[in-house]
């Protein structure tokens, strides 16, 4: 994930949910005993990455954060997108294949099968 982070890492609540918790299990499992009527601000943040993080490694490009946020939050810190690379070939392997969404608010990705 490309993003320049400017403001950091967004919403204090989305922040320290993620970074009191020693792995993205626990994130879930804090947030499922929370009664519906008591949600916390961001918290549909919170749930979806710890979601996508349980399954993948997420690589954050940013020469704009602090590192050690980046980790605090349980993604893979990157200062540019060759980094990147070289991270994800190593985990993937370097037969991995790489897609490129320019705007990924717009896009649902999926999986097709052959």
């Amino acid at each position: 994930m490309v993003a320049a982070c400017r403001d950091g890492h967004g919403g204090e609540a989305f922040f320290q949910t993620l970074a009191r918790a020693d792995s993205p299990a626990q994130v879930l499992e804090e947030l499922q005993n929370i009664p519906a009527n008591r949600t916390m601000p961001d918290q549909w943040e919170s749930q979806i990455l710890a979601r996508i993080l349980q399954k993948h490694t997420v690589i954050l490009v940013t020469d704009r954060c602090d590192p050690a946020l980046v980790q605090a939050m349980h993604l893979k810190h990157a200062s540019n997108a060759a980094a990147a690379l070289a991270m994800a070939r190593k985990i993937k392997g370097p037969a991995a294949r790489i897609a490129v969404i320019p705007d990924g608010v717009s896009v649902i990705a999926g999986k097709i099968s052959p």
